[in-house]
């Protein structure tokens, strides 16, 4: 398998199901590639998972955590990427019934956050916070309501 019409007719592992790394944007990567869940065999694996069914030929293709595939391309283990995949960051938010001032004072709260050690528990990854807008989502929403067409006959 060289690019994504190649798995036409293979089986393939997505994460599990509600993700939307694992489940929603790989099914619009797939969708706008012409494929159909009914050109595939579909499995559910949690990411984790993938790279050793792949690897053991259980399952031709899947999605994975980019971490997870950097560690064994360090490896040398030969793995082919058909299409990264990007995922805006995770928002914050609150209910919109909020008095103003608490609305405020957790914005100041999180945004005051600037010790590493402080952010750890709340995301590994996690070094600040910044502002969003609704926007800043427009491509991830267009790519879920792609996804809706993968499941399509």
């Amino acid at each position: 398998i060289t690019n994504l019409a190649g798995i036409k007719g293979r089986s393939f592992t997505f994460g599990e199901p509600g993700s939307t790394l694992g489940w929603y944007l790989p099914r619009a990567v797939l969708a706008e590639a012409g494929l159909r869940a009914g050109d595939l065999t579909p499995t559910n694996l949690p990411l984790s998972q993938t790279i050793r069914v792949v690897r053991r030929q259980q399952v031709q293709a899947g999605v994975v955590l980019w971490d997870d595939l950097v560690k064994l391309g360090q490896a040398g283990l030969p793995l082919r990427v058909l299409k990264p995949l990007s995922c805006p960051g995770y928002p914050w938010i609150v209910s919109s019934k909020l008095e103003t001032n608490v609305v405020a004072a957790l914005r100041e709260a999180f945004l005051s956050l600037c010790d590493e050690s402080i952010l750890m528990p709340i995301d590994v990854d996690l070094t600040g916070f910044s502002p969003i807008l609704p926007s800043d989502y427009d491509e991830l929403e267009r790519q879920l309501e792609t996804a809706k067409t993968f499941d399509a006959p």
